[in-house]
């Protein structure tokens, strides 16, 4: 058989095969199926609540030394025991409390780290907006001129660290002494940013305040340098310098890491006998992404 014919031959036996009597429709051969209608389940209410940190308290407090408010953050990850802890204050607390508070803990169960009480200090605001310039007036310790190119950075004044340092001595230290079991002579003070030039401040105004300092990127910058004034001040009346200071900055920080190294170079040569100061550059990173190698290396560093 040609392939002509055999196709003819198929074709035509198509037809007989798919030809359907006359008495049946196509409807009929094949009923519509039946179709349930769709039923959307209403969307379930959600009740909106704040996340809690196990083992941890949150309160207000007004300053007696400046009639501010702030937020105090106090716990830490595993529950409080009998014995008695270092506390780690931090400034900027919003922010640093709660990555500290994961940090801290995968560090005491490397062996780090000892256990400790962590204390977070900032305002009662949530919103980075609305408390950024009150924290620029507590952290920094002198007054800039009117017409100072920073002016509307600092549209809450500055030179409030004296006040706020004297409410971390005066006020928030003996209440957490007290309301805590704490190790009273055993206390490290945090800072990043205007916070680290706070807690370069503190260590050149009060040191004793505090036993340990972890400080990241501290605004050197500020009022023309002035915290080397404070440095220049406090080595030509002290004697010694009893402290652990670690300080950090980024590698990409537009030279701050050599300002931070001329500074601890000039303490280093003072020989203070009772100085441990470590110093680090964390190439690659920046003002911010520095923060949780910061954090993460200096406190091993003051715990060492």
């Amino acid at each position: 058989m040609h392939r002509k014919d055999f196709l003819k031959l198929a074709a035509t036996t198509a037809a007989a095969t798919l030809t359907l009597p006359a008495c049946l429709t196509v409807q009929e051969t094949l009923p519509a199926p039946s179709i349930s209608p769709i039923i959307i389940a209403p969307t379930p209410s959600l009740e909106q609540s704040r996340m809690s940190l196990p083992h941890t308290e949150v309160w207000n407090m007004v300053a007696q030394s400046n009639g501010q408010e702030y937020r105090i953050m106090a716990g830490r990850r595993g529950p409080l025991t009998d014995a008695p802890l270092p506390v780690i204050y931090i400034v900027d607390g919003n922010g640093n409390f709660p990555f500290l508070y994961i940090l801290h803990q995968l560090m005491v169960d490397d062996g780090y780290l000892p256990p400790a009480l962590l204390v977070g200090i900032d305002f009662p605001f949530d919103e980075w907006n609305d408390y950024e310039a009150l924290r620029a007036r507590d952290f920094t310790h002198t007054l800039l001129p009117p017409d100072s190119p920073y002016a509307s950075y600092f549209s809450q004044g500055t030179g409030g660290a004296p006040a706020f340092l004297k409410f971390l001595s005066d006020e928030l230290k003996p209440l957490i002494n007290s309301k805590y079991n704490t190790v009273t002579d055993d206390a490290t003070l945090t800072g990043h940013s205007l916070g680290g030039l706070f807690a370069l401040y503190a260590l050149f105004e009060q040191p004793e305040l505090f036993q340990r300092y972890v400080i990241g990127s501290p605004a050197i910058w500020y009022d023309d340098k002035v915290i080397l004034k404070n440095m220049e001040t406090f080595v030509s009346r002290h004697l010694d310098l009893s402290a652990n200071v670690f300080i950090g900055s980024g590698g990409n920080e537009q030279g701050l890491d050599l300002e931070v190294q001329a500074l601890a170079d000039s303490l280093i040569s003072h020989q203070y006998p009772n100085l441990k100061l470590d110093t680090q550059v964390f190439e690659g990173e920046t003002h911010l992404s520095m923060i949780p190698s910061f954090f993460s290396f200096g406190l091993r560093a003051v715990y060492k």
